[in-house]
């Protein structure tokens, strides 16, 4: 999907993740730029995978997640995350679905 990541990483090209409801930039790099603390990118040296993490995900975190890669053009790959389940507040939710992804 991301033709030769990790050559374009290692060319100063950076790896973000947004959150498409209000276009907040969460991650950036390793840089985690949301002020919830249950976000965060996972990601091996070296590999093309980069991972949002959301720990104890709540029903307001459902919605559509995009990985961009700024390059020129843009690459991009769409996640839809779906909360379903009961809530515990200790807990969080018990299910979730891992959702569906488009490629842009």
């Amino acid at each position: 999907m991301m033709r030769d990541l990790y050559t374009f990483i290692q060319s100063g090209i950076k790896v973000s993740w947004i959150r498409k409801r209000d276009l907040h930039v969460l991650t950036s790099g390793m840089v985690v730029f949301a002020s919830d603390q249950r976000f965060q990118v996972i990601h091996a040296e070296k590999s093309e995978n980069w991972t949002l993490q959301v720990k104890y995900v709540q029903l307001r975190d459902a919605g559509v997640y995009e990985c961009q890669v700024n390059t020129v053009p843009k690459i991009s790959m769409a996640y839809t995350l779906t909360v379903v389940g009961e809530c515990d507040k200790r807990e969080g939710i018990k299910e979730v679905d891992h959702g569906s992804k488009a490629l842009n």
